[in-house]
């Protein structure tokens, strides 16, 4: 059976925004095929270099006696070939060279990417073909990638998330490609003999690895070399994957029985349920009506299902998905990988419940069902798909200067090569972007086709199940579940609605600025240029100090011509750039009590829009008018003590959208019944379940002197956040913050003074943080464990380096190495981490996460990794220009505005540009070996059950 394929019509294509090429016209492309079979595209993209290369095969296809075996086969193509031997020759090599690599098995396809400096592209690039011609799969390798498998089963083993995405499969038809385990494990790994295990794996590799079954994505940096050389080197590189197409065939029947209710026992104190409709993925013009009902279910205005729910306290948050991991960045992924099979696509209506809306059970299957209605009968106004069409038209013409939509050129590559397999190279890009205008009799034939009780299926998970019923076993995760049929009586016809459609957007932007020059402030182009010749002569106070203490009092003065930064007022500072996007980051003063602070952040954003929970807070009305309109804001607590606001987005609107939510900020009064329900929720994660999470709740609590503690949530009342919240309304103030970007300097000045009041200026308060804290253990106690079973312990280790340049430097120069040593040569745990430290204390984070070691084991092994890391000359210059670079993006700036030091960044950059590597080795020392060296802050969660070992 051949693959579904997604239908084209002219009409179809006059909506799609001139978007059926790959690359915009300013960057050339080419796409050609081997002799072989193998498809190749071609396009020039930014600073790195890229490939990506997607087999058409993947975890449908294990072997029934041997689930995992694509995955475990995934893991062992990087280590080593007949030509490059070394156990992890491509990533050794693309590390050199600032790049990384990345792969991921799917059900339907598995895809393999990397990144690196665009000189080293074809080193890098010969390297990744060997993994498709003549992959060693050593014995000894093998066994070392079945230990990292189950590490990685056993990190998500005791997540809600995956575990409901195993119910999915099991509750499956027994003859369906669903009925699976896909993850793998120790146990169904080595259920044969390794001997017989890789002659499977080999089996498999040569069956389905054939170049017509595979994609080949390449991004090409400036320095890669032209299309033509890039031709003739992937024709000999390539050449060699042996000619032919996979067997396998993709499954698009019907996998499972609708109209079913699962409860499911939840490991992590979540309230949640996940409403899915199975819909079609082959056709584009139903693929637009999916994106509008989608649109429609995201509102969070007044007169939307959201709205209505969170006013009765239902629901906490609100989220629709559908499509699968089809787009570029991180915010456009589902959170099951059913969602977008060979048998179609899952439309998921998630809805994070309250107490209270635990209890409503099918009353809000009810409610969705009377939304889809007022859907179905109601004929959008036309604002609103114009609204829409321009969202897509923005995001399109910004896919490569918005971070936002391209996380990184290989998870670019990567997801391009995955698209090719649904639809052709012309819309593998612009599918993701594709006009969702359609008429309402498409709108009303979709809903009543696909959106019934009959397609439907409804997962619950809850906190304790039933106790008269007795549950079923999921037999991979061990997961408790009850299944029900959906009553038919849940579903009312409804002759009224209490819904509307939202009002029309005041934060788009003009046609004018729509389609043409985006994100610059045009009538400013000139003041952005004499602008830059008055910087000169702004004086900028430098104290020098905190580098002379970390690296070596005989440190010469740097270069200063790196800042191009001016202060517009007593707390604001300006960086014009030539980004396509405009930003704004401020941080405001808070008093010092970290739970109160918690409290009043939530309800800051309740008041900004009573819909409102999530911590990134796009969805808020104005928000969401916003976000719609290109203009993004998060509201976030950082330290305990710091409320960050976040804007990003185009410049036309950007100055009335933060006057309007500081407007709101500043008339900001808490309302009962939100702290009711905000309450209850911060109850909830008091004690989070999540290791990680837990680990940082730890580390901060320990950097809190004793008579700092906070007082208890349980005890604060109503009376208490009002008398908190009227001293915190008094007191507003930005503390400091900075405007980069597109933006003019004049309107960076407009918005400074619409916030900034320096006449009334006050000090930050201090949560007084215990300087005397050298080292902190923290065993997991019995009343905050994530789960009974868990068998993952966790150790982490935070170095105290309050200078700004080595913090940098250091942890970009250690990382790569770290991961190196305790994932892959001595296998510890599949999560292991060094970066930056930002919130607590200025630093580096060492952390692993492992089934298998305690935590004072894992200490061991992360001292061992410092005291025998050396700084080598090959690599220092290399590292101390990514420092450089990371600390001159305004991106960058705003953890260093966090203690108002923003002079120290711009004496640290000329600094760290003139440190040598004599005095990088004495702060090291200093800093990593020393016994006198500055606060280190360990934090270790013991695992009470499992086989542990030392």
């Amino acid at each position: 059976m051949d693959y579904p394929k997604r239908s084209r019509s002219s009409d179809d294509d006059s909506h799609d925004f001139k978007r059926q090429r790959i690359a915009d016209p300013g960057r050339p492309s080419k796409s050609f095929t081997l002799e072989n079979g193998l498809k190749v595209f071609v396009f020039s993209g930014g600073e790195e270099s890229s490939a990506a290369m997607t087999v058409r095969v993947g975890s449908f296809a294990d072997p029934p006696k041997i689930p995992g075996l694509a995955h475990v086969i995934e893991h062992m193509l990087f280590r080593g070939s007949q030509k490059f031997r070394g156990e992890n020759e491509l990533q050794d090599y693309v590390a050199k060279y600032d790049g990384g690599t990345n792969a991921r098995t799917e059900f339907d396809h598995t895809t393999f990417s990397f990144e690196v400096d665009p000189e080293h592209f074809h080193g890098a690039l010969d390297r990744f073909a060997h993994l498709f011609i003549n992959p060693l799969m050593e014995p000894k390798r093998l066994e070392h990638e079945i230990d990292t498998v189950d590490s990685e089963f056993l990190l998500i083993k005791y997540s809600d998330a995956d575990r409901l995405d195993q119910i999915l499969a099991h509750t499956s038809y027994e003859d369906h490609p669903f009925k699976c385990f896909s993850w793998g494990n120790r146990d169904t790994l080595t259920k044969v003999p390794l001997a017989s295990l890789r002659e499977s794996a080999l089996d498999f590799f040569n069956t389905h690895y054939r170049a017509s079954s595979m994609i080949l994505v390449i991004v090409l940096g400036s320095g890669s070399g032209d299309l033509d050389k890039i031709q003739s080197s992937v024709t000999e590189f390539f050449r060699d994957i042996p000619k032919g197409i996979s067997p396998y065939t993709p499954e698009i029947s019907r996998p499972w029985d609708s109209g079913k209710t699962y409860f499911l026992q939840s490991v992590e104190n979540n309230q949640r349920v996940m409403i899915t409709w199975r819909i079609p993925r082959e056709s584009h013009q139903q693929n637009k009506v999916a994106k509008y009902v989608m649109q429609l279910f995201s509102e969070e205005r007044e007169g939307s299902l959201s709205f209505f729910l969170k006013e009765k306290g239902w629901i906490w948050s609100l989220e629709v998905y559908t499509g699968g991991n089809n787009g570029f960045s991180a915010d456009d992924e589902d959170p099951s990988a059913y969602s977008s099979t060979s048998f179609g696509q899952l439309f998921m209506l998630v809805l994070e419940l309250t107490n209270e809306g635990l209890e409503q059970e099918y009353v809000l299957i009810n409610h969705v069902y009377e939304y889809l209605r007022f859907l179905s009968l109601n004929t959008p106004p036309p604002y609103l798909m114009k609204e829409q069409k321009d969202l897509q038209d923005m995001r399109f013409r910004f896919l490569y200067s918005d971070d936002r939509l391209i996380d990184s050129l290989h998870v670019f590559a990567d997801r391009l090569s995955a698209n090719m397999l649904w639809c052709d190279a012309d819309h593998a890009l612009s599918q993701c972007f594709s006009d969702p205008t359609c008429d309402h009799s498409e709108i009303n034939g979709f809903i009543k086709e696909f959106f019934t009780p009959a397609n439907m299926r409804m997962y619950c998970l809850v906190k304790t199940l039933p106790e008269k019923e007795v549950p079923q076993i999921e037999p991979w995760f061990g997961t408790s579940y009850i299944e029900k049929e959906i009553p038919e009586s849940c579903i009312e016809d409804w002759v009224g609605s209490r819904f509307s459609f939202p009002p029309e957007n005041l934060f788009m932007p003009s046609n004018e600025n729509l389609h043409g020059k985006l994100g610059s402030d045009d009538e400013n182009d000139e003041e952005h240029d004499s602008a830059s010749e008055d910087r000169d002569n702004e004086s900028v106070e430098m104290d020098d100090e905190e580098m002379h203490d970390s690296a070596g009092e005989d440190s010469e003065d740097g270069d200063s011509d790196v800042d191009n930064t001016i202060k517009i007022s007593n707390t604001i500072y300006y960086l014009s750039g030539n980004s396509s996007i405009s930003a704004a980051y401020f941080y405001l003063s808070m008093p010092a009590d970290h739970t109160m602070n918690l409290i009043l952040v939530e309800l800051l954003k309740y008041s900004l829009c009573p819909l409102q929970f999530t911590e990134s807070g796009f969805n808020i009305p104005f928000l969401t008018q916003g976000r719609m309109a290109y203009i993004d804001c998060r509201v976030s607590l950082l330290d305990g003590n710091k409320l960050l606001l976040q804007f990003d987005g185009l410049h036309e609107k950007f100055k009335d959208f933060i006057s309007k939510i500081w407007d709101k900020i500043k008339s900001f009064k808490p309302i009962q019944q939100h702290f009711k329900v905000i309450k209850e929720k911060l109850l909830l994660e008091l004690h989070p379940r999540d290791i990680s999470e837990h680990a940082k709740q730890l580390f901060m609590e320990s950097l809190v002197e004793e008579k700092c503690k906070p007082v208890a949530l349980d005890g604060v009342t109503f009376s208490d956040i009002q008398e908190y919240a009227a001293d915190f309304s008094s007191n507003l103030r930005v503390h400091c913050g900075v405007i980069f970007g597109s933006i003019s300097e004049e309107t960076a000045k407009d918005i400074a003074n619409l916030l900034d009041q320096p006449s009334l200026l006050l000090d930050q308060p201090s949560l007084a943080i215990n300087t005397n804290v050298m080292a902190l253990r923290v065993e997991r106690t019995e009343d905050i464990p994530r789960n009974a079973f868990d068998r993952n312990s966790l150790t982490m280790v935070v170095y105290e380096i309050p200078c700004i340049g080595l913090s940098s430097f250091f942890s970009s120069l250690m990382a790569y190495g770290f991961e190196r040593q305790l994932k892959i040569v001595e296998n510890l745990g599949y999560q292991v981490d060094c970066s930056p430290q930002t919130e607590g204390i200025r630093g580096i984070c060492f952390s692993v996460i492992s089934p298998q070691y305690k935590p004072h084991y894992l200490l061991d092994r992360i001292y061992s990794f410092i005291r025998e890391f050396k700084i080598e000359e090959n690599s220092f210059a290399k590292y101390k220009e990514l420092a450089i670079n990371s600390l001159a993006e305004g991106s960058s700036i705003w953890h260093v505005l966090l203690s108002n030091e923003y002079s120290a960044l711009l004496d640290a950059r000329g600094r760290l540009a003139s440190l040598t590597i004599e005095e990088a080795r004495r702060s090291y020392d200093r800093l990593f070996l020393s016994t006198s060296s500055r606060k280190r802050v360990e934090v270790c969660i013991s695992s009470p059950t499992g086989d542990i070992n030392y």
